[in-house]
């Protein structure tokens, strides 16, 4: 077998608590589990239920000897004593005497079931949810309560007279105005028989109408048995005659605001992705100009260009996008997360290449502990005093620490004798270490030109020595070799233009070692990995703590 297909084949213990907890969100114990086992298991086959029975109700005792338990029982034990005890039930029924449920179509069985104990008697609830949002039934949601609820609770639904129309502004000053603006929606009144009653949420604020008439076009097969069960949603500014929702079908595909607003386009990767996002933006800005010039030569007023916002779901994401703006010029702000350029192990990569080129003390404070090596702030101080004491540079106290035990010239081995402070010998290992390394990288840049010293920079050790395999590419690693392929572009003119007329990073070509130690560092990191078996890396805890 390939060790794919024994993945495929092994039932780990993940697999087996994902089983034992859908079953708890389903009510089982262990010991209906064991007899009955739920119907959407079979699947699994009788051999694998057996086990995961078996760890069940071994999970089931450990949990009771210890006397602890787990989320799912936290929701299954208190439906249970809500159940078999009314004095219970009623007590907190009473005590809380309005329930409030958000997200509903998210609940599961045990959830709903609470709902239910507390409000039997005083049947005061009100559940927000959106059955086209249901996409959690993998994680124990039961998209069948909200037909439970409508029939334990007798909703109905209101006619589509009531409009969508947005409460006055004031409504919103205090919780009395609220209450009186909610208070003159004109619903119609329930039944005497009592109930509750559905309300329709389809005023949206957050979409222009063109895109929402095309998420619901593609949402009507699902309400094809009944089509006025979908709603029919619209925007503070659409009105019911010109809103795209009175179109007969054939209409919709040639509707002009659901075309303009709306565009599936199919890309072969993340780089093709992010460039053509790239290029749109600067064909709407490019547009915005056009009209900015306009407007000047007609003595009118410039009109504001769009704001653009890209959306992208998981933050890795981010990188091939801000490489595609950073090198088309395009400024942007990254919300709620921290711009690429602007992360610690980039900043500490181009550290390290600052102190290729030349001994900056800036660069060497910010590195010299970057991997951890045991050279904590305690010993840069005294390297910052033994600088001092000797009137030379932090590196050049770092050299003379590193090269103390070789033999000196004169006036070095005067200087470490009656100036240089002792320090422990890890701290000076660590230390000769560092600069071993900085050295070997500057031997390096020394011979760029030739192909086989690039190769030999590759074996290097030390760069990437907070990196850690864990079984895939690391995305630090992805980090490193986006910015090692950006100076190799940027330098691929020494005039310090690219293929395509960009500006380079420098004029001269003085950015060429950069290009050189960061691939290093990069290809470092990968053979790290692979060492220690995962095939990829990402930063240890320690390298990841935010510094200022």
């Amino acid at each position: 077998q390939t060790a794919e297909q024994k993945k495929k084949d092994d039932f780990s213990a993940g697999a087996v608590q994902a089983i034992i907890s859908a079953a708890k969100n389903d009510m089982y114990d262990a010991q209906r589990f064991r007899l009955h086992p739920p119907a959407k298991l079979r699947a699994l086959g009788a051999q694998k239920l057996r086990l995961a029975a078996a760890v069940f109700e071994g999970y089931q005792q450990t949990l009771r000897d210890e006397n602890i338990i787990d989320f799912d029982d936290m929701l299954l034990l208190t439906e249970t004593l809500l159940r078999t005890s009314e004095r219970t039930r009623r007590k907190y029924a009473g005590h809380w005497r309005h329930l409030l449920v958000d997200e509903f179509q998210d609940t599961n069985s045990v959830q709903y079931q609470l709902l239910s104990l507390l409000a039997r008697d005083h049947k005061n609830v009100f559940v927000v949810g959106d059955a086209d949002q249901a996409i959690y039934g993998w994680r124990g949601a039961d998209i069948r309560n909200q037909a439970r609820l409508d029939s334990e609770f007798a909703i109905r639904t209101l006619p589509p007279a009531v409009p969508a129309v947005p409460l006055p502004h004031g409504a919103y000053e205090s919780v009395q105005a609220l209450q009186t603006a909610v208070q003159a929606i004109p619903l119609p009144p329930l039944p005497r028989s009592g109930g509750g009653r559905q309300l329709n949420l389809e005023l949206n604020y957050r979409s222009r109408q063109g895109i929402l008439d095309m998420a619901m076009r593609l949402l009507s097969p699902a309400y094809a048995a009944d089509p006025s069960a979908q709603l029919r949603l619209v925007t503070p500014e659409a009105t019911a005659e010109d809103a795209l929702l009175e179109l007969p079908d054939e209409q919709w595909v040639d509707a002009p605001s659901a075309a303009e607003c709306v565009q599936l386009v199919q890309l072969e990767d993340g780089e093709h992705e992010a460039e053509y996002v790239v290029d749109e933006i600067l064909r709407i800005r490019d547009a915005a100009l056009a009209a900015h010039c306009s407007h000047t030569r007609a003595h009118t007023r410039a009109p504001t260009p769009p704001s653009i916002a890209i959306l992208y779901r998981t933050n890795a994401q981010s990188m091939a996008f801000e490489r595609r703006l950073v090198r088309e010029g395009v400024p942007y702000v990254l919300a709620a997360q921290r711009s690429f350029y602007a992360r610690k192990e980039i900043r500490d990569a181009l550290a390290y290449l600052q102190l290729l080129r030349n001994n900056d003390t800036i660069a060497l404070e910010r590195v010299l502990n970057v991997p951890p090596r045991k050279i904590g702030a305690t010993s840069v101080e005294a390297l910052y005093a033994a600088s001092e004491a000797c009137g030379v540079s932090l590196w050049r106290a770092v050299e003379l620490y590193a090269t103390s035990a070789a033999p000196l010239c004169d006036a070095d081995a005067a200087l470490i004798e009656d100036r240089l402070p002792k320090l422990r010998a890890n701290v000076v290992n660590a230390v000769r270490g560092f600069y071993e390394l900085i050295t070997r990288f500057r031997a390096l840049v020394d011979q760029a030109s030739a192909a086989h010293e690039e190769e030999e920079a590759l074996s290097a050790r030390g760069g990437a020595t907070a990196l850690e395999g864990d079984g895939r590419e690391g995305e630090e690693v992805v980090r490193l070799k986006m910015v090692s392929s950006e100076i190799r572009r940027r330098l691929r003119d020494p005039s310090g233009r690219d293929d395509e007329g960009r500006a380079g990073l420098a004029d001269d070509g003085s950015m060429a070692e950069a290009e050189v130690a960061l691939e290093a560092m990069a290809a470092e990191a990968e053979a790290l990995a692979e060492e220690r078996g995962g095939g990829g890396a990402r930063l240890s805890e320690e390298a990841r703590d935010e510094d200022g």
